[in-house]
């Protein structure tokens, strides 16, 4: 499912298959397939509110593909699609 968050006075589709990535300098969308070095930047204070409220999730899959495919270095996020239309942070 294609949901449209509102980010850095942008609209951008997202949906399961997105990522994120903190590399503990920035917080990047990516998708799965490509890492785009003009990726789509979320905000410090975006991410800590997602995070804190659940709306993005990370799991034991998701820590080892980012030890194997980022050399560990960073951290990877999946959106929880449900939980942000239910909390109406997307239109």
């Amino acid at each position: 499912m294609n949901i449209k968050l509102y980010i850095n006075n942008e609209f951008y589709n997202v949906n399961e298959e997105h990522l994120i990535l903190d590399n503990k300098k920035c917080y990047q969308i990516i998708t799965p397939y490509t890492l785009n070095p003009t990726a789509i930047r979320l905000p410090k204070k975006m991410f800590k509110l997602y995070k804190s409220e659940g709306l993005i999730y990370t799991n034991d899959n998701l820590k080892e593909l980012a030890r194997k495919d980022f050399f560990g270095d960073c951290d990877l996020y999946r959106f929880d699609i449900e939980k942000i239309i239910e909390a109406g942070y997307c239109i």
